[in-house]
């Protein structure tokens, strides 16, 4: 499972606020942040720093900049599982706990089972 975070150029608190809440558990999940908003001629930049991989992308979709991203550059190897988050989240001490404790045989998808939630 791949954590992918969805971010803009211009929430660099938020997103500061979850990296820290992410990397203060030890994660072993990769961590793809995903920052649209890069308007200067680029369709992907792609900077390795470690765990975190951070995509810069010339997308402004709101909450879907990272999806838009995920299917563009990997459509044909979209064979995992991803968690999408938003960078105005923070994670406690037992998220990790928690996604590990999820059965993922033979499932393809997992839906938001709340009758009122939102995107995320």
């Amino acid at each position: 499972m791949k954590i992918i975070i969805n971010s803009h150029i211009k929430s660099n608190l938020a997103l500061e606020h979850l990296l820290e809440s992410l990397i203060s558990i030890n994660s072993s999940y990769e961590i793809i942040v995903i920052v649209g908003g890069y308007y200067n001629n680029i369709d992907y930049e792609i900077i390795n720093k470690g765990k975190i991989t951070f995509i810069r992308c010339n997308h402004n979709s709101i909450d879907f900049t990272g999806l838009i991203t995920l299917v563009e550059l990997f459509y044909n190897n979209l064979n995992e599982y991803y968690l999408y988050i938003h960078d105005t989240c923070k994670v406690g001490k037992n998220f990790y706990n928690k996604i590990n404790s999820i059965d993922l045989t033979n499932v393809s998808s997992i839906k938001i089972n709340k009758k009122y939630s939102m995107n995320m």
